[in-house]
């Protein structure tokens, strides 16, 4: 076998790996409540993202063994260049959380007095038959 014909079913093993992260994200219940819920999700995306990435710097060291001017050349370099994009988008959004903070108030409650007392409580005697 040739780089080409590798190359072609690597990427294939790509593209179903890459899909897979995707169509199994939509299809695992969330199991958890609370802060949790949907943790599980997160994981299994991450983890087929991870072994499409394993496959795209595969991807990316057969693509120099390929033809300088072959479109497959620049497709093989594609899934490591799309990895690399979701490791910066998540760097991104965790640094933004970070930065985006907006600082403690100290004084939550608001100054004088309020607008509008509130009606006087009245005791009901319990019906009993």
């Amino acid at each position: 076998m040739n780089s080409q014909v590798i190359a072609k079913m690597l990427f294939v093993v790509w593209l179903a790996l890459f899909a897979s992260s995707f169509i199994m994200f939509m299809l695992t219940p969330s199991k958890d409540f609370g802060f949790t819920a949907g943790a599980n999700r997160i994981v299994v995306f991450f983890g087929w993202q991870i072994a499409a990435g394993f496959v795209g710097f595969a991807l990316w060291i057969i693509s120099r063994n390929l033809e300088v001017s072959t479109l497959w050349r620049w497709l093989c370099r594609a899934p490591a260049m799309i990895a690399a994009l979701l490791f910066f988008m998540v760097l991104f959004l965790i640094i933004g959380a970070i930065v985006g903070k907006s600082p403690p108030q100290d004084n939550v409650a608001p100054d004088g007095r309020p607008t509008t007392t509130a009606p006087p409580v009245t005791e009901n005697p319990p019906n009993d038959p």
